[in-house]
């Protein structure tokens, strides 16, 4: 079994990793005493080039580890989802790199097609079982959107993780 290297160089490309691990039967472990080294580490801070790089990542992950009938089944919560984080970033100023997040996807979506293909031909575990082991948070950071926000956020998430997991 062959296992490529991420395409994504910069934020949720360990999600991508352990994403498709998880398709490709290999399971993961946490180790509550293990401590992982950067080599190198490149952070944008709270930055409007991080909100893109991790909003671009974050689609194309979904866009490239569902099938497509399960992304289907998921598109009202993964609509919703959308639109919360639009709101954040017009709220923030930010809905430039949204757009621009909307762009690139377009640009790339041969790249995008290509990466679906080559994932869902070497896929073993099935998207329902990946789903059901899913967390029903995101950790978003206070400083990024206050306490409240990311309370109410989460419980959004839960609901709609809920919903979706009937769905599949």
């Amino acid at each position: 079994m062959l296992f490529r290297s991420s395409f994504l160089f910069l934020y949720h490309d360990d999600l991508d990793l352990g994403w498709r691990a998880a398709q490709l039967g290999i399971k993961s472990y946490y180790d509550p005493l293990a401590t992982i080294y950067h080599a190198e580490s490149y952070s944008l801070k709270w930055s409007s080039k991080k909100f893109f790089w991790l909003e671009r990542n974050r689609r194309y992950c979904l866009l490239t580890h569902y099938s497509q009938r399960t992304f289907y089944k998921l598109l009202p919560a993964i609509l919703v989802v959308e639109f919360l984080i639009l709101v954040f970033f017009l709220i923030e100023g930010n809905i430039g790199i949204k757009i621009s997040g909307y762009k690139d996807i377009i640009i790339n979506r041969k790249q995008i097609h290509k990466k679906y293909i080559e994932l869902e031909s070497e896929k073993i575990v099935s998207d329902l079982e990946i789903v059901r082991k899913f967390s029903n948070e995101i950790e978003i950071p206070f400083e990024m959107s206050g306490p409240l926000s990311a309370k109410g956020f989460n419980i959004i998430l839960k609901l709609l993780s809920k919903i979706s997991r009937l769905l599949l």
